[in-house]
């Protein structure tokens, strides 16, 4: 799902609002599940954890923890060696 930022309403894209907060939250997650960026995990994480840390320095905590969720639901699980 493509999400376009420019058919907002102009108080939705306001940085800081709750409104923000959510898209953010839409934002990261995509990315997590791999939709609309190439990167690696590492890369992906790096950038959920860039938005995490945004929406915890604006005081939206409950999307932070949003995102905290879904990098532990989302993160490759390790394999053991066989050997």
């Amino acid at each position: 799902m493509a999400f376009n930022f420019l058919d907002r309403e102009p108080e939705f894209n306001r940085i800081g609002s709750k409104g923000w907060a959510n898209e953010q939250l839409r934002f990261a997650i995509s990315v997590l599940e791999g939709k609309g960026v190439v990167a690696t995990w590492k890369g992906r994480l790096q950038i959920a954890l860039y938005v995490k840390d945004r929406l915890d320095e604006y005081g939206f905590w409950w999307q932070a923890m949003r995102i905290e969720n879904w990098i532990h639901r989302l993160q490759p699980r390790l394999q053991p060696r066989r050997g």
